[in-house]
Parts: C-alpha cells; sequence; structure tokens
C-alpha cells in the first residue's frame, strides 16, 4: 500500500497504482494540512469577504456574490456543466493514474479541500470504480476541466462509471454496491477537484515510462543482436560516441557496452 502525502511521488509509483492496482491511503500529516486548508476557506466564508471560486461566480460572473444558501449549488453545477468531453473513453490504467495523481495534488494542503472528500477520491482507487472519463475536451493551460469534471462526477453519484465487464452504466447504483455514500460539495471544492492537469499528466506518466522500456529494450536487443552477429565492441568505445555530441548516443554506447561485457562469443575482436 502507497501512503500519500509525506514524499513526492515517482512515475514508478503511479505504474504500481495505475497498472498493478496497488492500494493507497492519505498520510496523517497530509490530512491535518487538508484540515488547516479549510480552515481559512471557512474563515473567508465567515468574513463574507468576495474570494473568487469559493463565494462569487466563475469567469465572467467572478464578480457576482454568491448568497450562502447557493455555495453547495454552485459547485455541483460547476462539475455537472464542464461535463463535456468527448470520444473514447481513457483506459484503466489512464483513469487510476489521473485519480491517484488528483488525490496526490490536493493533499499538498493548499486547495481548501475538505479530507473527506480527498477520501472519496481514494475509495474510488481502492474499490476499483472507474469514471467514464473522455480522452477529448481539456482545454489545457486553464486545466483538465473537463476530464477532471467526469471523473468528479461520480463522487456526485452523477456521470457514468465501466463495470468490471467493460460496460458503461450510471455511477449511482455502482457507488451504492460498493458501499460508497455521494458526497455533497462545499464551497470552493468543485473548483478544487477538476483546476489541475492531471489528466495530461497521467497520460505523460505513463508514457514516458513506456518509452523509457522501449528504449532498454532496444539497447538490449541491439546488444543482442551485436553478439549473435559477432560483432566487434569497438563501435561503441566512448570517444567515437563523443564525436557526435548527442547525450542518447552516448548512453545507448555506454548501455551496450555493458550488457556486452564479458561475451566470450566477441573475444576474437579483442585485438
Amino acid at each position: 500500500m502507497q501512503i500519500l502525502g509525506d514524499r513526492l511521488l515517482t512515475i514508478d509509483d503511479v505504474v504500481q497504482v495505475a497498472r498493478e492496482r496497488e492500494r493507497v491511503k492519505i498520510s496523517e500529516e497530509a490530512i491535518k494540512r487538508m484540515e488547516q486548508s479549510r480552515i481559512w476557506v471557512d474563515k473567508v466564508l465567515e468574513s463574507g469577504k468576495p474570494v473568487y471560486g469559493i463565494n462569487t461566480g466563475f469567469g465572467e460572473l467572478s464578480n457576482i456574490l454568491v448568497p450562502r444558501e447557493r455555495w453547495e449549488h454552485l459547485q455541483r453545477n460547476l462539475i455537472l456543466s464542464h461535463c463535456t468531453g468527448v470520444g473514447e473513453r481513457f483506459p484503466e490504467d489512464v483513469c487510476r493514474a489521473i485519480i491517484l495523481l488528483r488525490i496526490n495534488s490536493l493533499i499538498a494542503g493548499y486547495s481548501g479541500i475538505r479530507p473527506q472528500t480527498a477520501q472519496q477520491l481514494v475509495l474510488l482507487l481502492n474499490k476499483d470504480i472507474y469514471p467514464v472519463i473522455p480522452c477529448k475536451g481539456s482545454v489545457g493551460s486553464s486545466g483538465d476541466l473537463a476530464p477532471l469534471s467526469h471523473m468528479a462526477a461520480v463522487l456526485l453519484g452523477e456521470g457514468m462509471a465501466v463495470t468490471s465487464e467493460g460496460k458503461e452504466v450510471p455511477s449511482a447504483p455502482v457507488l451504492e454496491a460498493a458501499g460508497i455514500k455521494p458526497i455533497e460539495l462545499e464551497a470552493k471544492e468543485g473548483l478544487a477537484l477538476i483546476n489541475g492537469t492531471q489528466a495530461m499528466t497521467a497520460v505523460a506518466a505513463l508514457t514516458l515510462y513506456d518509452a523509457r522500456n522501449f528504449m532498454k529494450t532496444a539497447d538490449i536487443a541491439a546488444a543482442l543482436s551485436l553478439e549473435a552477429l559477432h560483432g566487434t565492441r569497438t563501435a561503441f568505445d566512448e570517444r567515437i560516441a563523443m564525436i557526435r555530441p548527442h547525450k542518447g548516443q552516448g548512453d545507448t554506447a555506454k548501455n551496450i557496452l555493458s550488457l556486452t561485457q564479458g561475451s566470450e562469443i566477441m573475444e576474437h575482436h579483442a585485438d
């Protein structure tokens, strides 16, 4: 089980949760950080001072003060209004990576979200509940608003989820079967859930992991081929690699030399 909140995530950590279905838990320190952050949000609400996304509208409506009785409704509407993604849904590993990375961002303690809301995301991971998140619809630097809204909608018992058979079904009965009660968002929480770039980060992390493995595999295949063909290691001498100023070429040459070190098949090239 991975304990989240006490250290930085690595790409390998993401892969363990996304593809190996490793379970996660939020650390006590991270919970305390979120509690302190939420206290600040509550103080803002008590003061009546307009603060964007907490007690005001969004975008061009940021100068509109929202009355107390509409704060929760505002956050819910923010999520549902941004469920506008299109295209095929992200595969399971990307979906799990998105949820993990969003949790990791929220538990830093700067978003004002309540610990129980972040814990709801943990339940999705640990109970293998996957929101249907369309792969197209991000607005880039402003955040993966649409993809993350599809993720967050499931917390509310809205949107669609994927069954173990791969079917897309309404999320409410899936949550009920797992013993999870839909959450009611409080002020600021809708914005906290979707204002991030975890969809593109998830895709990038898994792609980088695969690319790294492909590069290792390519070097191993090249070394085996070189040996089978009775090739020479001389061509991979560091001095030759340094003539061309390409770091990747130098790294590959070093890898092949290492992989073929001590090869009896290639001894006849010693001189």
